[in-house]
């Protein structure tokens, strides 16, 4: 399940339901835990610990501490960073004027 609606403390898209099939949170900034209702509300309520919760970063700098078992469900929780807009916007660009696509605007 990947989420990227509720970006405020008080909203959420996620049911009540959806943590306790859960086994793994991944958030892509520390900024979701404090962000977003899909987290905010479910550690208010007792439904998930914030030891539940992971950072993107922190599994792709050390894989082997997480160990998913078969069919695993994963929650991935993105409120979104304007500097990885700005990042993957610049590359896209660049493949653009590489290939000699797109329109140029004046």
């Amino acid at each position: 399940m990947v989420g990227v609606g509720s970006f405020q403390p008080t909203t959420q898209e996620f049911p009540r339901s959806l943590y306790q099939l859960t086994d793994h949170i991944f958030i892509d900034t520390e900024d979701a835990v404090k962000e977003s209702g899909d987290l905010t509300v479910p550690l208010e309520k007792g439904w998930i610990t914030s030891e539940s919760i992971q950072s993107m970063a922190g599994f792709i700098a050390d894989k082997d501490k997480f160990h998913f078992k078969n069919g695993a469900s994963i929650v991935f929780k993105s409120t979104g960073m304007a500097l990885f807009d700005v990042v993957v916007a610049n590359k896209i660009y660049k493949r653009a004027i590489e290939k000699g696509v797109g329109t140029i605007l004046e």
